[in-house]
């Protein structure tokens, strides 16, 4: 880390992770503030030169959307599968 200011640099991240991966922690799962890490949630900025863990909390107003969207979508399959029922059977 740079002693500096204590910001991790993406060398000093993978270096802490190699350690991790050394030392038998390779399948240890990462956990945010907020909740675990997903893939999705990692991003890279070249034209700031940042690299970015946003975690759920950064994206909880697009999660609560997609939530709802899941639950609507479930509700018009049910619907729609009990309109149906048996029309497509052979």
């Amino acid at each position: 880390m740079s002693e500096e200011n204590r910001i991790m640099t993406v060398k000093d991240l993978h270096e802490w992770l190699g350690d991790l991966v050394e030392g038998g922690f390779g399948n240890m799962q990462v956990r945010m503030e907020d909740g675990y890490l997903y893939e999705d949630e990692l991003g890279v900025d070249t034209y700031h030169g940042e690299a970015r863990l946003k975690g759920m909390l950064y994206n909880l107003g697009d999660y609560a959307v997609c939530a709802d969207l899941k639950k609507d979508v479930e509700a018009a399959f049910k619907k729609f599968s009990e309109e149906t029922a048996g029309r497509y059977e052979s």
